[in-house]
């Protein structure tokens, strides 16, 4: 479960912060931070880290990417999106467990967050099983149950939310699962989906790759523009 996005600061914090910024923090002081309480401290920490030397490095970053506040979420996966773009970097980003933690941060309610993440997934190590990780779980969203108590408080089903990031990731490993089963099956439970920007995702998505020529022009003569317009 995610903490709340928005935080209200209080003057004293909001100096707490300036001072800090302008404190100099070793690199053992950076990642104690990271691994404690203090949420203004871990947001500065992670501002200050100007890259990952180990796989441990790499574990203790991504820990903080879910279950906590919006802040520190949205500053960790910029970091992240800037570290794994680094090809020195990406390296230690290895294991299922940080494979684990960036696939739910696809489904980050802040939007940077989300966006942070999907660009540079692509980049982890063994993104094979990235890829089949992320088909599994759009082929399992058939079987996902609504918090209606939960659904109170969003004006979109979090099904479809979820499954709109996990398309617009799909888009970026298109070309390279066009011949996949599973891929095909998503394509085919998803083309004619009720809410546009889902079938939007899916033209997005066919206009990557070769084939599919039946979806692409029931797509193409979809009623709402921004659907149709993507394949033209």
């Amino acid at each position: 479960m995610e903490k709340e996005y928005f935080v209200l600061y209080t003057p004293d914090e909001m100096n707490k912060a300036y001072s800090l910024m302008e404190k100099d923090f070793s690199r053992e002081e950076i990642f104690d931070a990271l691994s404690g309480d203090d949420d203004i401290k871990k947001q500065i920490a992670l501002i200050k880290l100007d890259g990952i030397k180990s796989s441990d490095e790499a574990m203790k970053l991504s820990s903080v990417l879910t279950g906590q506040h919006g802040p520190v979420r949205e500053i960790c996966s910029a970091k992240i999106n800037e570290f794994i773009r680094n090809k020195d970097c990406r390296e230690y980003f290895v294991g299922d467990e940080i494979k684990e933690i960036f696939l739910n941060a696809l489904n980050d309610i802040i939007p940077t967050v989300a966006r942070n993440i999907l660009e540079v997934i692509k980049f982890l190590p063994g993104v094979e099983k990235v890829q089949t990780a992320l088909l599994d779980r759009i082929l399992e969203l058939d079987n996902y149950v609504e918090d209606e108590q939960l659904l109170s408080n969003h004006e979109i089903i979090k099904k479809t939310f979820k499954l709109y990031w996990y398309l617009e990731t799909l888009a970026e490993f298109a070309k390279d699962l066009e011949q996949n089963e599973k891929f095909s099956q998503i394509i085919d439970k998803n083309y004619c989906h009720e809410d546009y920007t889902i079938r939007e995702k899916i033209s997005k998505i066919l206009s990557k790759v070769n084939g599919f020529e039946q979806y692409k022009q029931m797509l193409t003569n979809d009623t709402n523009p921004y659907v149709s317009t993507i394949l033209k």
